[in-house]
């Protein structure tokens, strides 16, 4: 069987897993187009793939890629790497070693990259790529180019997120949804339950819990859930929330990808970063979005006063609603595939 894309991802509790969520994305849009991938994980996240019915492997290392990449891709495909995290750049050596070999043999070379000073566009001396795509919003002076697609409207989000309907403004905010990504690595959750606490109306809650959250997270979730004030139900397990975030009224959620979905479905946000690097290229998306950013906190005052502020704001609200919407339409994989089809023999 031909190999179309080789995608190679960076995966795992301790980086989280959209890096490999969007390669899924990506993986799953060429097989509705009758394209076959395969996976290498940086990490951990093979079992994830093979239970989506997809062919992959883990290795430890970006430089452990290429020995069975080198073995088992045969003919010429495109390669996407989805794998820029700070320390993978500032420990650069294997990058290269690895994009080397990849163009040696032939290959096409996609990355998908950051902004900030942890990008692949900053590493010394400069890597060739065959294109970039960098699917944030970034400075106003990061040119786009017919090879480097920059900007919100290459966001890669799941086939649920496109062509979704304009959202109605709602005066009376009832629903609040929580989802801190898969594992939640800042234990967040129990503090938003409990910022929660200090609203004097009751709302109904859904909190996500997702696939990497430990025993000991999960437990302190349900005491938070006994004691509250509000009807909280638990979400277990979705890999799609379209439908939670149509249901909100109000989301707080981690900055990473889903800050994209939740501007995709007009759902008012106010957004935590895990770190500082994620809170630097976090700002100029909230900026133009007007999700509420609350920076790198671990505080719930600070969590309850923008929940507080934000549930009184109508007009904020409804800001966000039109600006996330106009933003991002939830087909920059389609958008990215229109390209890519220029390396398709």
């Amino acid at each position: 069987m031909e190999t179309n894309f080789v995608f190679i991802a960076l995966s795992g509790i301790d980086v989280g897993f959209g890096h490999l969520n969007r390669c899924i994305t990506l993986g799953e849009y060429a097989r509705r187009n009758r394209l076959n991938s395969y996976f290498f994980v940086v990490g951990e996240g093979a079992e994830i793939l093979k239970k989506k019915s997809f062919d992959a492997v883990n290795v430890s290392t970006v430089r452990d890629v290429l020995g069975p990449f080198s073995k088992i891709i045969k003919t010429q495909t495109i390669v996407i790497l989805d794998i820029f995290h700070p320390e993978i750049i500032k420990n650069h050596a294997n990058l290269l070693y690895l994009i080397r070999g990849i163009k040696k043999l032939g290959h096409v070379v996609v990355i998908i990259d950051n902004l900030g000073q942890f990008s692949f566009r900053r590493i010394s001396p400069p890597i060739a790529a065959d294109m970039i795509v960098v699917p944030y919003a970034g400075p106003a002076d990061e040119l786009k180019t017919s090879t480097t697609l920059i900007g919100p409207e290459y966001a890669i989000l799941s086939e649920p997120y496109a062509n979704i309907k304009k959202r109605k403004f709602n005066r009376n905010p009832t629903n609040i949804l929580i989802t801190m990504g898969g594992s939640d690595p800042m234990h967040l959750t129990p503090k938003i339950l409990q910022a929660l606490e200090t609203l004097t109306k009751k709302f109904f809650v859904k909190v996500v819990v997702g696939p990497h959250f430990s025993e000991g997270q999960i437990y302190k979730i349900e005491q938070s859930k006994e004691c509250s004030k509000h009807e909280v139900e638990l979400v277990l397990n979705e890999s799609c929330l379209v439908d939670k975030m149509q249901w909100a009224d109000l989301v707080v959620a981690s900055s990473g990808i889903v800050k994209y979905e939740l501007a995709a479905t007009g759902t008012p946000s106010i957004l935590i970063s895990i770190d500082e690097e994620h809170n630097v290229v976090n700002k100029s998306f909230a900026k133009l979005s007007g999700q509420v950013d609350l920076g790198v906190t671990k505080r719930s005052s600070d969590i309850g006063n923008a929940i507080a502020d934000l549930l009184n704001d109508d007009e904020r609200r409804e800001k966000m609603i039109l600006l996330g919407q106009k933003l991002v339409d939830g087909k920059g994989v389609e958008k990215i595939f229109c390209k890519l089809r220029a390396f398709l023999h």
